[in-house]
């Protein structure tokens, strides 16, 4: 089983296509042994022997019936032409050509005929295509050239005598030359553009093209497990169940593998390439991709691409499979590395706000030509650990995670990057680094330590064998000078290393020894005499950027405390400066530098190391991105466009294959194009997709929706959607989905009256079939929806694999009329076929047939909200920088298949930071998309006139998956947003329709405030309520809520902006209110600032007690609103505390002559929190009433339990208590007795 699907732009080169199209006229045999396939006319002397036996043993070529091959024969232009169609893509046409030799019954005219078509080729001035004719070599290397999809620039011819560089073919020349896809003559001087190309060419130009180019090289890539020892669990991903494998087992992707004590594994692929997994490892396949490439004496090889593992917790070795004719230099393509997370493993249980801090964008390396991508040294490998990531050049490396997540990372030979907490360090071979925190970056590099060599020295016999396997399946090199000087290098520096190790003796490089620094500098001036060594700095990756744009990169050296300093070799291009250990290069105009760092310090000898620097102009842009044409001659309008240059130049504008004609079709005027309305008025209906071809950068598109509104029988406009969203914008269909409705929107431009008999309207789909739910009919007067339900159904499902239309008839019954006037027809859905477009057309009775396309998204929704989830809204009306989150959901996957795939987000109102370093992005799970890159940031603005639009490039090869969200966020990116209540997002997959969606923006609160008098009454009784709202600023309408229990009705009052009162059902009083007491208040025109609205409840009987709230929501447009609130309290009798007692009263001498003694009085209160105070009641001879109040006693506070005053001696005294609450309702307890006889004084 493989852990990679094969590109699907491989089914175009099929051994069945090759064999046929390209040797198919002449008798074939298949070789003896495919394996060892030599035909008795190539042997190995042959120069592309190499190459006809690797077709041969990947089953694309035969030979004769005698077992030769023929090399030096030619190849025809109709053979090169139907291999061309084909590879292609294309199908071949039925009709006949305009050639004069090339008759309609000619085996390859319907290949000659579309290849014409399509512009990949074209005849002879007399009207010949000479089909027959032999191919020459410099038609034969642009032909096959053009299989290839990859972009080429600053590919230079060498001098030749027989082909100058005005040659129509002289730039295809210098692609294969440079390639090696096709030779010189034996003198190097000459190419020979017009002797034929061989079988021998066309084998040697097509082997390379697949084992070079990085789309047609992809393949899969297989995985075996081997087990060394003991047992190992399997936990598949495909069911999560575990089991035991005891010898070998193949391994797909999410597969799990887990080593206890005492067990080791290996995983094993094609080229040698291993890993040994060490008991009690957990570690998990999470990708692997594999490079087809030519192996020794012709075999089909398959080498290790991309391999990615996530290490939990243990230890492995790698061994890496490079070319050993690789470039040592920087990854010069690291696809995988566009985002380079610090803690991917640990994002699988984050929050959304948590990936702000753990994700990171990295920078992408700069691009080599595209046949040197192969034998680059690149990241190959990914270890993703709990707290860092580990990304592998090559070759033997050892990651060592504890249960802790802290994590060891050694390399015996090559080179490796590690990173962690925010920072990235370089190791060479010998060297180790370590991470200790969950958030720390890693340890600066330092020499293996006894514990790394001794583990090293442990798996000593597995190194030795994994550089043996490497060594027998290397990449032999196309020319003879590239060959590797020895068969053995490896296995060579492998033993080597291991011998330093067993010796205690970290194998470093020799300028780690030395003290001769690498990387394109020498050693600088000393510090004196007594030196202790010289200084090394890492390896520094090149780097690209922006005009305009800076990025900081950081720089390590050995010994620590260094001196830093750097130059630019053109500071016109960029610019450095040095802080520390960091640099920050600032990119001011396009070209490429080289940054020159010196590293420093006293008593060593001065390092340098150099890295180059590769600025790009900015994206242009334009406005806008989208638009409507129609071509009803009275709407007819040229379409204007504005660009922003940024110093690109427009150098063309096209409709797919086909350009626009400059100053026919469209005028350029500055920065202004106009395109002219008559071109667009010659486009089919439907959507147009231009695109503006700037000299660099990336190509901005514009989407024209074409509609054609002029009368056409009785029908004038279609359109088909799965719905209209509140904005009046068609949602697309979603393809490949199943049940649901759909909305068919058409206009009638005259009555249609069945005068009579019944009148038909016969609907006709391409590309889906109906459901067995009913279907309604609708008429819309502007807003107003109307059913129609005398009209009568009947329907032919259909299939959605367009095999068999789906027909849907609506019949209009004798003496009925349909009104001229839009409607809207809702019809069952069973299915979608997985296609972008389909097709409908409306018949009614014997008119003829109007078609229309519609079309189907894989998107299912956009949205733009805060971190703190997608309930949360951006602030409105906001300048100030906010985080943000721009996402959108798929219901089908997207693929990007012999091709980049763009996706667009656009967004209105809004206004985005256009640093892409910024952002960064991540799926729902946590975890990075691969294969997703963003690619530019237009800004847009927030009034509307411009959208904000995010572009992202999913890489050929990769895909993005249903049941997730794919977010792009970063901190403080939402620049501002605009002063409205909601924004709309559009995503668009390319070749596919725009999805709108919308989002919510928090709106500007209104200021503003809401009175209430009076504010409480008493149970039972009546009362009349005014409430008062006063505005604060610009206010147009206003929802007036009540309380059921006191709720408004017409005849009650309302006065606006000090007008007069009038009743609320009054026709001239701008309000209404309806049965649930809601007024609505609309003035005739907007409230000003300290405006009042005045609403006079009259007469209102008060409900039991409670408190009543009283609502205010007003708005200004939807830009604004507020909502205030009032509360009416009704008050009752106070219900007796549960729990109330009074002790009797006591007295006692004050020893004050005169005449009085002191009264006590006590009690107990269990609901003092109803007690707002207490008062104290006396009365001589006879029970106190609640009036009898002891002065000074009137105000006691709650919680207080006792009271003493003074009263005549002698008396006999009632005392009471009265509990009061907060409406002055009274309470009265008495104690029993309640009496005292007050002490006569003691004198």
């Amino acid at each position: 089983m493989s852990c990679f699907n094969i590109n699907v732009f491989h089914r175009y080169i099929t051994p069945l296509v090759i064999t046929i199209l390209l040797f198919s006229l002449i008798p074939v045999a298949m070789a003896k042994s495919i394996d060892n396939q030599v035909f008795s006319d190539v042997p190995d002397t042959n120069a592309n022997s190499l190459f006809i036996n690797y077709l041969a043993n990947r089953g694309m070529i035969n030979g004769f019936t005698d077992g030769t091959f023929k090399p030096s024969s030619g190849l025809t232009r109709a053979e090169a032409v139907a291999l061309l169609v084909r590879v292609a893509g294309l199908k071949p046409q039925s009709s006949a050509t305009s050639f004069i030799d090339v008759p309609a019954d000619h085996w390859a005219a319907g290949s000659i005929k579309t290849a014409v078509s399509s512009g990949l080729v074209r005849g002879y001035p007399d009207g010949t295509f000479r089909p027959n004719e032999v191919l020459n070599r410099a038609e034969g290397i642009a032909l096959i050239l053009r299989v290839s999809k990859q972009s080429v620039s600053g590919i230079g011819l060498p001098a030749l005598e027989d082909l100058m560089p005005g040659h129509w073919a002289a730039q295809s020349v210098a692609i294969g030359l440079a390639s090696e896809m096709i030779v010189l003559s034996g003198d190097k001087k000459h190419f020979l553009p017009d002797a034929p190309l061989t079988r021998g060419d066309m084998s040697r130009a097509l082997a390379v093209l697949l084992t070079r180019d990085e789309i047609l090289y992809k393949t899969e890539l297989p995985c075996t497990l081997n087990v060394t020892g003991g047992e190992v669990s399997l936990i598949r991903a495909l069911n999560n169940k575990p089991e035991q494998v005891k010898e070998t087992a193949s391994i797909n992707f999410e597969d799990k593998i887990n080593t206890s004590q005492g067990s080791s594994a290996e995983l094993i692929f094609p080229d040698g390439t291993g890993i040994l997994i060490k008991e009690n490892t957990e570690l998990t396949l999470k990708d692997a991709r594999g490079r087809s490439y030519i192996a020794a004496g012709g075999k089909a090889g398959t080498a290790v691409d991309w391999l990615e593992v996530y290490l939990k917790q243990g230890q492995i070795f790698g061994a890496l499979a490079t070319p050993q004719q690789a470039s040592a230099g920087a990854d010069k393509n690291n696809n995988v590395g566009v985002i380079k997370p610090t803690r991917v493993a640990s994002l699988n249980n984050s929050t959304i706000s948590g990936l702000f801090a753990n994700t990171k964008p990295a920078q992408v390396g700069q691009n080599a030509q595209w046949w040197q991508t192969a034998q680059n040294k690149k990241v190959k490998v990914k270890v993703d650990m709990p707290w860092g990531v580990a990304s592998i050049r090559g070759t033997f490396w050892e990651n060592n995670v504890t249960s802790n997540g802290s994590s060891r990372t050694s390399l015996l030979t090559g080179e490796a990057e590690v990173t962690s907490g925010g920072r990235t360090v370089s190791l060479l071979q010998g060297q180790q680094t370590s991470t200790q925190s969950s958030q720390a970056p890693p340890a600066p590099p330092t020499p293996m330590n006894n514990q790394a060599m001794r583990a090293w020295g442990q798996v000593s016999n597995w190194a030795q064998q994994r550089a043996k396997d490497i060594e027998s399946k290397q990449e032999p090199a196309l020319s003879p000078l590239q060959q590797p000087a020895s068969g053995q290098i490896m296995q060579s520096l492998i033993n080597q290393a291991l011998g330093q190790v067993s010796q205690g003796i970290p194998p470093l490089p020799k300028e780690l020894q030395t003290g001769t620094s690498t990387g394109g500098g020498g050693s600088g001036g000393g510090g004196g005499g007594g030196n202790t060594g010289s200084v090394v700095i890492s390896p520094i990756t090149d780097i690209s950027l922006s005009a305009g744009g800076s990025r900081i990169i950081s720089v390590t050296s050995t010994p620590s405390g260094t001196t830093k300093s750097a130059a630019s070799s053109n500071e016109n291009v960029a610019t450095v400066a040095v802080s520390g250990d960091s640099l920050t290069i600032t990119g001011h105009e396009p070209g490429t530098t080289t940054i020159t760092v010196t590293a420093s310090k006293a008593g060593y000898t001065s390092g340098t190391r150099q890295f180059t620097v590769t600025v790009i102009p900015l994206n242009a842009s334009i406005a806008p991105i989208s638009a409507n044409f129609d071509k009803n001659e009275a709407y007819q309008a040229d379409l204007v466009v504005t660009m922003t240059l940024n110093g690109n130049t427009l150098s063309a504008i096209k409709n797919g294959v086909n350009t626009l004609a400059a100053g026919t079709d469209y005028t350029i005027a500055g920065n202004i194009v106009t395109i002219k309305k008559e071109c667009l008025a010659a486009q089919n209906v439907g959507n147009l997709e231009l695109t503006f071809d700037f000299n660099a950068g990336v190509d901005p598109t514009m989407t024209v929706t074409v509609v054609n509104t002029a009368p056409q029988g009785l029908i004038t406009s279609a359109n088909l959607w799965e719905f209209k969203n509140d904005n009046g914008e068609g949602v697309p269909l979603t393809r490949n989905s199943t049940g649901g409705i759909f909305e068919l929107h058409f206009t009638l431009g005259t009555d249609l009256v069945a005068d009579g008999v019944d009148r038909n309207i016969t609907v006709s789909f391409s590309h889906l079939s109906l459901g067995s739910w009913d279907n309604d009919l609708y008429r819309w007067d502007g807003n107003q929806c109307t059913s129609i339900d005398d009209v009568g159904f009947s329907k032919t499902p259909g299939t959605d694999d367009a095999t068999k239309d789906a027909v849907l008839v609506v019949t209009i019954p004798a003496g009925t009329t349909l009104m001229a006037g839009d409607y809207e027809l809702d019809v069952s859905l069973d299915k979608t076929a997985d296609v972008t477009q389909g097709a409908f057309d409306i018949q009614i009775d014997g008119e003829p047939a109007i078609e229309y396309p519609f079309y189907l998204s894989s998107v299912y929704y956009g949205r733009v909200y805060t971190p703190d989830g997608v309930e949360s809204a951006l602030a409105g009306n906001c300048s100030t920088p906010q985080d943000g989150i721009v996402s959108f959901g798929l219901l089908n996957s997207v693929t990007a298949s012999g091709a980049d795939k763009t996706i667009t987000i656009s967004m209105s109102y809004i206004q985005l930071d256009p640093d892409i370093n910024k952002w960064t992005f991540a799926d729902s799970d946590g975890n990075i998309p691969q294969g997703l890159t963003i690619t530019d940031i237009q800004t847009g603005d927030t009034d509307g006139d411009s959208n904000a639009v995010i572009t992202l490039t999913l890489l050929d090869g990769y895909s993005l998956d249903t049941g997730v969200e794919y977010m792009v966020f970063g901190d403080n990116v939402i620049a501002a947003t605009a002063d409205v209540e909601r924004g709309s997002v559009y995503v668009q997959v390319e070749g596919e329709p725009l999805y709108p969606d919308r989002f919510l923006l928090e709106s500007r609160t209104l200021p503003g405030s809401l009175t209430i008098s009076p504010n409480s009454g008493a149970a039972g009784s009546t009362a009349t309520i005014t409430v008062t709202y006063t505005t604060g600023d610009a206010v147009d309408f206003i929802y007036f809520d009540n309380p059921n229990e006191i709720k408004a009705v017409g005849s009650d009052k309302i006065s606006i902006a000090g007008g007069p009162e009038k009743e609320i059902q009054n026709e001239e009083s701008q309000a209404t209110v309806d049965e649930y007491g809601t007024v609505e208040i609309e003035p005739s025109t907007p409230l000003g600032t300290n405006d009042t609205i005045v609403i006079t409840l009259l007469n209102k009987t008060l409900p039991s007690v409670g408190d009543y709230d009283f609502n205010i929501d007003a708005y200004a447009g939807e830009k604004a609103s507020t909502w205030e609130s009032v509360t009416f309290s009704v008050y009752g009798p106070p219900e007796p505390p549960e729990e109330f007692t009074v002790d009797p009263p006591t007295t006692t001498d004050n020893f004050k002559d005169d005449g009085k003694n002191n009264v006590t009085i006590t009690w107990t209160d269990s609901a003092t929190n109803t007690v707002d105070h207490y008062e104290i009641v006396a009365k001589e001879g006879s029970e106190p009433a609640e009036t009898d109040v002891v002065p000074g006693q009137n105000n006691i506070a709650p919680g207080t339990q006792t009271a003493t005053f003074e009263w005549a001696a002698g008396a006999n005294l009632y005392v009471a208590v009265v509990a009061v609450d907060q409406n002055g309702m009274k309470t009265l307890c008495r104690a029993s007795p309640s009496n005292v006889e007050v002490l006569l004084e003691i004198g």
